[in-house]
């Protein structure tokens, strides 16, 4: 969506053959528009990036803590 704002706001100047803030303000509006969806959807992915790795790393610790504790057990001398 940025560079077909931009795009569009190059191809109007060369058709009006002149800069006006008319000509370019629809391209550069609609670059806009979609860096701040682009940021937005960003922000929103790389916090649930970050929810899902903390989850993702809980796991594992339980799995560490069970096989530590499993091996102990192994570990340990049989009582007579």
């Amino acid at each position: 969506g940025t560079v077909s704002g931009m795009i569009r706001t190059f191809h109007n100047i060369s058709v009006a053959n002149k800069i006006d803030i008319s000509t370019i303000a629809s391209g550069i509006y609609e670059k806009m528009v979609t860096s701040a969806t682009g940021l937005i959807v960003g922000i929103i992915a790389y916090f649930f990036y970050t929810i899902l790795t903390s989850m993702i790393d809980r796991a594992v610790n339980k799995m560490e803590i069970t096989a530590i504790d499993f091996l102990d057990i192994l570990h340990k001398p049989a009582s007579k």
